[in-house]
């Protein structure tokens, strides 16, 4: 799944994966690359993954975070969004929505940044 997630936001000129598989080499990846936009999923390796959204947020203030849920349920979202995700998006999603959501995240964190 993840080397699909790779190659279809490689195969986009305007986005790039800097891939990580725990919550501590995504944080030292985001620190070292400073993304515009942060996708995660609730299977990262070693702890927690919403920590992982919490730490990240309490970070990198305004750092969009989308969260790839397997099931998007309802419950999930929530506790994302209560962690700091901005938005979460099912891994079963149709590729094109997946990529609508990714560039929708960041035009919001823009215009949020803007208005503030």
């Amino acid at each position: 799944m993840r080397r699909g997630l790779t190659e279809l936001i490689n195969g986009e000129a305007d986005l790039a994966v800097c891939g990580a598989t725990t919550n501590r080499s995504a944080l030292e990846a985001i620190a070292a690359t400073k993304p515009d936009r942060v996708i995660t999923e609730l299977s990262l390796d070693d702890q927690d993954p919403l920590r992982a959204v919490t730490e990240i947020d309490a970070a990198h203030n305004n750092l969009p975070v989308l969260l790839f849920t397997l099931h998007n349920a309802p419950r999930e979202n929530e506790l994302g969004q209560q962690a700091g995700a901005c938005a979460a998006v099912s891994k079963r999603e149709r590729s094109r929505t997946l990529l609508m959501e990714i560039r929708r995240i960041v035009d919001e964190a823009i215009k949020f940044r803007i208005r503030t």
